[in-house]
């Protein structure tokens, strides 16, 4: 209960909790209201009856308004790494902004894990967001498409992980992304062995050679 005494509404609030969802918020029974140890009464002393409407009455809270309540979390669902390393596609649970209800996913909305695990490449970084198609995102996707930049052939060990950026990615609600979601643990595909000096030898045969004498 917040206010309203002596006139003819009153207000309370009411605190979304986790946990907390409904396509269209109603009271549960028309005898949900329930006193706290208070009363209410008209000017004259009697007590107000404490049923509310029908659920299906046009004066019921679901019916003269439309309050969608959503506290699922976004989740990353599943990710598949693409040719040549060279990008991540990422699909959510759920449309995805980087704003709250608006605005496109941008790379520092997400970090890039990387793990050398003895290979050939170096490091590993995100380059840019788009659809899968290479357009570029709008707000509200489930699926993208990271492309990625890879220093040296991978040698099939090396490891990348991609996860929210703190606080930077939300749904349409407002609800955030928690920073433990991630993408499962992605190997790099192995692109071939680097080449390296295997032998370092002259054409001509042994011998002694002095001054102006060519060795090939």
């Amino acid at each position: 209960y917040v206010s309203g005494s002596g006139t003819t509404v009153i207000f309370f609030t009411y605190t979304i909790q986790l946990g907390d969802n409904s396509s269209d918020l109603e009271y549960l029974a028309t005898t949900s209201l329930a006193l706290n140890g208070g009363a209410i009464k008209d000017s004259t002393f009697n007590n107000a009856s404490l049923v509310l409407p029908a659920l299906s009455n046009t004066s019921s809270l679901g019916v003269n308004k439309n309050i969608v309540i959503d506290t699922t979390l976004p989740k990353i669902a599943s990710s598949s790494l693409g040719t040549n390393n060279s990008f991540v596609d990422i699909i959510f649970s759920e449309p995805v902004y980087s704003k709250v209800g608006s605005g496109p996913l941008v790379p520092s909305d997400l970090q890039l894990i990387f793990a050398a695990n003895a290979g050939n490449v170096s490091g590993a970084s995100i380059l840019s967001l788009e659809t899968t198609s290479g357009a570029p995102l709008v707000g509200g996707e489930t699926l993208i498409r990271i492309k990625i930049k890879v220093v040296g052939l991978a040698s099939g060990v090396e490891t990348i992980i991609i996860r929210p950026t703190i606080n930077n990615i939300y749904d349409i609600a407002g609800n955030t992304m928690l920073n433990s979601e991630s993408t499962s643990v992605i190997t790099l595909v192995s692109q071939g062995t680097l080449p390296v000096i295997s032998k370092v030898y002259v054409v001509e045969p042994d011998g002694l050679y002095g001054i102006g004498k060519q060795l090939t």
